[in-house]
C-alpha cells in the first residue's frame, strides 16, 4: 500500500516502539540495510530516529532513488504528539467512537481474528485518526507535540525575536546550568502513610506550569557569570547559585531537597538532613528561598553561579492566547479544543530543556539468536572548536552521543523552580497552621501540581478559584483514603476506588 501510492506517504502508529518493533525485523529478516543518513538512503535501505531509551520517533524505508528523486515511506509515532493511552484520548477529545474490550488473553494460542476483534482494531486506528486530522486541522505537523508548540510560539514572537531573547548558550555553560534543573515536587507526609485515613480533599492548580510562565519572573538573554557568593543585582535579579554546605529541618518544615549522583543518598529521598556530610548544591533563586526557610544551613562554601535579567512577557500572550482558547471551548463543550489547548499550554517549556548530548541506538541483526538487537550509535568525539579527537596512536575517539545545539535552558530551570516553589509554599501552610491549631498535619501528599489535605474545610489563604489560572481548584472529596509513598496511594470518591 505504501508502494503504490503516488506520494510519499507518512503513516503514524500510536506507541511506534511496539509497532516498530515489528516492522524493523520484517525489514532485517528481508534484506533491507539499516543506514544512519537519510540523504545516502537507496533501494532497500531504511533510516530510523530511537533514543538511548529505546523511544521510537520515526522510521524512513526507502524503496527507489533517481537522482534527488526518491521514494519512500515515513512512519512516525503519534504518541509524541498526542502523549495518552487510546482510551483515555478518544474521552479527552470527546469523540463519539471509543475503545472496545476483548479477550487479551485469547491469541496467547494460534487461532483466527473474529469479527469483534476487527471492529476493535478498527475502532483504535480510527480514534487516533480522526485525532491527528483534528491536530492536524491546528497545524501540528512537527515530529514531536513540543517541537509544534515551539514553531507556534516562534510564529507569534517571531524568529528575530526569539533569538534575541533566547541566545544558545555554550555547552560547557549549559552543561553547568543544567545541575539545576528539577523536576516536580512528589512527597508523602511520614506522619500519614502507611494507615488508612478519613476523608479529604485534593486540590490541583490550574494550569500549573503556564501560569508560571504567564506570571513569574523568567530570565532571558545572556547570563551574567559570578564567583563567590550571589550579590543582589537590579539588572540581573535572577540567579542561579552554586555552593557546598551542611543542612538540617528545621522544626514543622518539609523537606525539598533531593541529592542525585551522591552514592551516600537515596536519589528519590527528600533529606531532612545531609548529616555531617558537606554536599554540593546548585539551586536557582526560588529553590534558595526555599532552602533557607526550610532548613538551618551551615558551613556554607559559595564556590559561582550565574545572574540573569527577567521578564514576565516572555509567555504571558502566547499562554493567554491558549488559555482564553480552552475557555472558549469549556464554554462550548468543544472537548477536542480543550484537549488541544491544554496539551499546547503544558508541553512548550520542555523544549527550551532539550539536552544537547544526545544518545541514539540503531537496529542490528543478531543472525545467530535471529532478533533485532539496539545498540548505542557510536559518533565520533569532537573538541568546542569541531575539531575531532584522536588518540596518541592518530585513531579517532568515538563517543555515544551526538553533540547538538541547546536551546535556552534557563527557561526550563525557572519554570519548573516556581511551579516547585508554589507547590510547596501550599503544602508547607497547610502543614504548618493545622500542626500549631491542633498539633496534627493535614497535609498528606503532593505531586507536582496536587495536594491531598484530611479534613473538608478549605485550608485558610490557599487561592481557591476552579477556573482561574494558577488558583487552586477542589478537584475531588474523598471519604477514606491511605498513602504509602510517591506515586503510591489509594482514595475512595464516589464509592469507588482510586
Amino acid at each position: 500500500w505504501c508502494q503504490k501510492q503516488k506520494k510519499n506517504p507518512i503513516v503514524y502508529f500510536h506507541n511506534e516502539k511496539f509497532d516498530g518493533s515489528f516492522i524493523i525485523d520484517y525489514l532485517l529478516r528481508n534484506g533491507y540495510v539499516w543506514k544512519k543518513e537519510k540523504g545516502k538512503c537507496n533501494e532497500r535501505e531504511f533510516t530510523t530516529i530511537i533514543d538511548n531509551f529505546n523511544k521510537f520517533y520515526s522510521i524512513e524505508i526507502y524503496w527507489k532513488r533517481s537522482g534527488h528523486k526518491v521514494k519512500k515511506v515515513t512512519i512516525y509515532d503519534s504518541f509524541k504528539i498526542i502523549p495518552m493511552k487510546v482510551e483515555f484520548a478518544a474521552k479527552k477529545f470527546g469523540l463519539t467512537i471509543q475503545k472496545l474490550e476483548i479477550d487479551y488473553d485469547r491469541h496467547n494460542v494460534p487461532c483466527e481474528i473474529t469479527g469483534e476483534e476487527w471492529q476493535y482494531l478498527r475502532h483504535d486506528v480510527s480514534i487516533m485518526a480522526q485525532i491527528l486530522k483534528i491536530c492536524f486541522e491546528f497545524g501540528m505537523t512537527k515530529m514531536t507535540l513540543a517541537g509544534c508548540c515551539m514553531a507556534d510560539y516562534k510564529a507569534q514572537i517571531t524568529q528575530k525575536q526569539f533569538e534575541r531573547w533566547f541566545p544558545k548558550p555554550p555547552i560547557d555553560v549549559d552543561s553547568r546550568m543544567r545541575k539545576a534543573y528539577k523536576g516536580g515536587w512528589t512527597y508523602c507526609l511520614p506522619d500519614n502513610a502507611g494507615h488508612e485515613v478519613g476523608e479529604g480533599l485534593v486540590f490541583d492548580v490550574n494550569s500549573l506550569y503556564p501560569s508560571q510562565m504567564a506570571q513569574r519572573p523568567l530570565p532571558f538573554g545572556v547570563p551574567m557569570y559570578f564567583q563567590g557568593k550571589y550579590k543582589p543585582n537590579p539588572d540581573y535579579p535572577l540567579y542561579i547559585q552554586h555552593f557546598r554546605c551542611r543542612f538540617q529541618i528545621k522544626q514543622n518544615k518539609l523537606p525539598m531537597i533531593q541529592l542525585k549522583g551522591n552514592m551516600r543518598f537515596c536519589p528519590t529521598e527528600y533529606l531532612t538532613t545531609s548529616g555531617y556530610e558537606t554536599v554540593e548544591l546548585c539551586l536557582a533563586s526560588p529553590d534558595m528561598m526555599l532552602f533557607f526557610r526550610h532548613y538551618d544551613v551551615f558551613d556554607i562554601e559559595w564556590l559561582d553561579g550565574g545572574g540573569f535579567r527577567e521578564s514576565k512577557i516572555l509567555f504571558s500572550e502566547w499562554v493567554s492566547k491558549w488559555a482564553n482558547r480552552k475557555i472558549a471551548a469549556e464554554q462550548t463543550g468543544n472537548a477536542a479544543l480543550r484537549q488541544i489547548c491544554k496539551l499546547f499550554m503544558n508541553s512548550l517549556y520542555g523544549r527550551f530543556c532539550i539536552n544537547p548530548f544526545r544518545k541514539s541506538k540503531m537496529p542490528v541483526w543478531n543472525a545467530e539468536k535471529e532478533i533485532v538487537q539496539y545498540k548505542p550509535i557510536l559518533q565520533p568525539s569532537t573538541r568546542a572548536d569541531g575539531s575531532i579527537v584522536r588518540d596518541a596512536a592518530g585513531n579517532i575517539v568515538y563517543t555515544d552521543y551526538e553533540l547538538t545545539e541547546p536551546v535556552y535552558l534557563p527557561v526550563g530551570i525557572f519554570i519548573t523552580a516556581w511551579a516547585r516553589f508554589t507547590t510547596i509554599s501550599a503544602a508547607q501552610k497547610v502543614h504548618e497552621e493545622s500542626i500549631l491549631a491542633t498539633g496534627h498535619s493535614r497535609f498528606c501528599y503532593a505531586d507536582t501540581d496536587s495536594i491531598h489535605i484530611l479534613g473538608t474545610d478549605i485550608p485558610e489563604g490557599l487561592d481557591v478559584d476552579p477556573y482561574r489560572l494558577g488558583a487552586w481548584k477542589c478537584e475531588s472529596h474523598f471519604t477514606r483514603a491511605k498513602f504509602l509513598q510517591a506515586k503510591r496511594y489509594i482514595e475512595e470518591i464516589d464509592g469507588n476506588l482510586k
